[in-house]
């Protein structure tokens, strides 16, 4: 699968998939950068097998600069609009994808870069990053999802205040409002989120995407119809096999072995 990329590498083993940004010196985030985001996803949606994402970076210190601010200088507001169109697209089907996706911001990540890492579903920061939203400063605004995925993750106000100033925040900073889910230390971002991938993949693949889709769904609608969307979401699980064998495994005091059916 590697020979289609350019600006990604691919490591994927039977059950799982490490994407990494591989764009030196600064990972910015392009138009071909997006492209080929878009077909690895494409790609890896269709592997029966897999069971969880990982997107990092092949960089040491950076995970991402942001978009091409080169390329702001010749956008009308069409042009501009189609091109951020495309980046939230693709950034959205990263979010929607029918798997976890775990990212480790082993580097710091500015702009667009973050916003890529906030449609993950968990993100791991290494312990001596920054981050921040930038644009303001640039005449502009986040527009690959960033002012809507923000504030549902920080709360309103500080994502707001993120975004207002443009100033950069540490990890320390980022695990407190809750852009980060989980800090490592210097170095073993990659690895700790690689771990957690793991750790998901041992668990039954048809349950973790159904809560995937059930919190997507919370997140969009009222809490009467989250709760039926749930009740759906348990009648389908109840009729798999996989539930069988995990409440079999608990009786018998014994490991599950899930086979996604």
């Amino acid at each position: 699968m590697n020979s289609h990329f350019s600006k990604l590498e691919l490591l994927c083993e039977q059950c799982s998939c490490t994407v990494l940004l591989k764009a030196p010196p600064l990972n910015i985030i392009t138009r071909q950068l997006l492209d080929e985001l878009d077909e690895a996803f494409r790609l890896l949606e269709q592997e029966s097998e897999l069971r969880v994402v990982v997107i990092g970076s092949a960089l040491p210190n950076m995970f991402s600069a942001g978009a091409d601010i080169k390329a702001f200088t010749s956008w009308t507001g069409k042009s501009g609009r189609d091109a951020c169109l495309h980046g939230s697209n693709v950034f959205q089907r990263i979010a929607r994808f029918p798997k976890p996706v775990v990212c480790a911001v082993s580097g710091n990540a500015f702009g667009a870069g973050l916003e890529l890492a906030m449609a993950c579903d968990i993100r791991i920061f290494d312990e001596n990053i920054w981050v921040s939203l930038p644009e303001c400063s640039l005449g502009m605004q986040p527009g690959y999802g960033g002012t809507q995925r923000a504030p549902r993750l920080m709360g309103p106000s500080f994502a707001k205040r993120m975004m207002f100033t443009g100033e950069a925040i540490d990890a320390k900073t980022a695990l407190r409002v809750g852009l980060a889910d989980e800090t490592a230390p210097a170095g073993k971002c990659l690895q700790a989120a690689q771990d957690m991938a793991h750790t998901i993949a041992q668990r039954a693949p048809m349950a973790v995407a159904q809560v995937k889709k059930s919190v997507t769904y919370a997140i969009d609608h009222p809490l009467e119809r989250g709760l039926s969307f749930e009740n759906r979401g348990i009648a389908l699980l109840c009729d798999t096999q996989d539930k069988q064998e995990g409440a079999a495994a608990f009786v018998q005091k014994r490991a599950p072995v899930f086979h996604g059916i």
